[in-house]
């Protein structure tokens, strides 16, 4: 995967390799990537350019990724019916730490 420079078309970085191993397709958003990494969901984040993997929640399959990167929060629906693997059958939304905390009541 090559990060490029929208209106310059200029590369930035160096090219990107990961094991994906599965159907599911990549969605961009300003900052990440969604895909999957060795089988799992995963999201690519394009600054650092590190690879957070979500062990065992399963992406959709075929062309249907199920990973939603928006506002800051991460939903993961689970759109695997029908799919007959082991991986763990979930809704999941993640939010930063940071959020969670300011919500907090004192």
């Amino acid at each position: 995967m090559l990060v490029t420079e929208i209106p310059t078309g200029k590369t930035i970085g160096e090219p990107l390799q990961w094991p994906r191993r599965g159907c599911t397709g990549t969605r961009a958003s300003t900052h990440l990537v969604t895909t999957r990494y060795r089988s799992n969901s995963a999201w690519i984040d394009l600054d650092t350019c590190e690879i957070t993997a979500f062990f065992g929640i399963r992406p959709g399959c075929q062309t249907n990724n199920n990973l939603y990167p928006a506002n800051g929060v991460m939903n993961m629906p689970n759109l695997t019916a029908g799919c007959t693997c082991n991986f763990a059958p979930a809704s999941v939304a993640c939010v930063p730490a940071a959020v969670v905390r300011r919500g907090r009541a004192e």
